[in-house]
């Protein structure tokens, strides 16, 4: 039975739940709508794409990726402070480095394609040597648990600031960058995807500061935990968001600022209506909770991932509006109930982690 102090806060759940179910029907549309490409084009370059449903869509599409990383770093350093003892081991640090390397090696592994396998790599591209989401998620957990261990030794400056500096190092360092075609320089691939490659989908930087970010907050819940949907402190978190999300100055990366503002909009919606979401929507709370294994499927079905046939095969830019929209809520629907048998996936998991003798992240 869980203490007072240790409840499950719903309106985490819900934020995943939100976010992962976002990405499915993003990700469904944005594969399968003929139109799609001619209409994010248009959307890049003049600011519409003259259809304002889609502009709307493109816009929450957008927000998803953000978002997620965002709840990641939250809901990793919540549970972290859960579990702090200025004096003892922690075990939340053994789990997440468990975890960190746990999705890395997953995101690799939906990289591969065995259609194409050679016996060595791809016969085609080399697109194994990614960094995707799984693996940015996967090492920001590891740079936030680096970050505690340093606060934990050190102990005079605040938890927080070691991730607020560390979000904003992100931040502003992919301006830098941006003006350079890969870094580091005269590397590995392997390695430059991690910052700056060819095949850099979602790199260390910037994409790690919206975790990091995620953990400033993650500390600020933790601190508040007993008034965390009181309504000054709502007023406060939408004062701070609206300040990121109207700010304006010739600045490369102030795009990211204004998508952590968003972000922080979401988020406050979502605490204000914890008390609701505790008592209603449990089975979409539950997909809130399950989030890798919907990710980890999606990426099999929809893609191919590891066995190079998925429904792009069949879909991809074939679809109209309305059969892409009626394909997405199918999709959603059939992986809604699909995420009922996680519990047998964990179960066989938790089979292997003990063998390996490792703790279950």
């Amino acid at each position: 039975m869980r203490s007072k102090n240790k409840k499950r806060l719903h309106f985490i759940d819900a934020i995943r739940a939100f976010a992962i179910l976002m990405m499915l029907q993003g990700h469904f549309i944005g594969l399968s709508l003929e139109a799609f490409d001619t209409l994010a084009s248009l959307k890049r370059s003049t600011g519409t794409s003259g259809s304002f449903f889609f502009d709307h869509w493109y816009f929450m599409k957008g927000l998803t990726a953000p978002l997620f990383f965002f709840v990641t770093g939250l809901v990793f350093v919540f549970l972290l402070l859960q579990n702090h003892d200025p004096e003892k081991r922690n075990p939340r640090v053994k789990k997440g480095i468990v975890r960190g390397f746990e999705l890395i090696f997953w995101g690799y592994l939906l990289q591969l394609n065995l259609r194409y396998f050679t016996g060595t790599f791809y016969s085609d591209t080399p697109i194994i040597y990614a960094f995707h989401v799984l693996q940015c998620i996967g090492v920001s957990i590891l740079i936030l648990i680096g970050l505690y261990l340093i606060y934990k030794s050190i102990k005079r400056i605040p938890l927080f600031l070691y991730f607020l500096v560390a979000g904003i190092f992100c931040f502003e360092v992919y301006n830098t960058l941006k003006t350079v075609d890969s870094f580091p320089t005269n590397s590995p691939q392997l390695l430059q995807n991690i910052f700056k490659g060819p095949h850099a989908i979602f790199p260390l930087i910037p994409w790690a500061g919206f975790v990091l970010f995620g953990g400033v907050f993650g500390v600020v819940m933790h601190a508040l935990k007993k008034k965390f949907t009181s309504i000054p402190l709502s007023i406060a978190l939408l004062s701070i968001a609206f300040g990121l999300k109207y700010i304006s100055y010739k600045h490369g990366a102030v795009w990211l600022y204004n998508r952590l503002g968003e972000v922080l909009i979401v988020t406050v919606v979502f605490i204000q209506l914890e008390n609701w979401f505790s008592k209603r929507w449990k089975l979409f709370l539950s997909v809130g909770q399950k989030t890798l294994f919907i990710y980890l499927w999606h990426t099999i079905l929809l893609y191919g991932g590891i066995v190079g046939f998925g429904l792009t095969n069949f879909i991809k830019r074939q679809l109209t509006a309305p059969e892409a929209i009626f394909g997405a809520l199918l999709f959603l629907i059939g992986f809604v109930y699909f995420s009922k048998l996680s519990p047998f996936f964990d179960a066989l998991k938790a089979r292997v982690f003990k063998f390996l003798k490792l703790p279950v992240s």
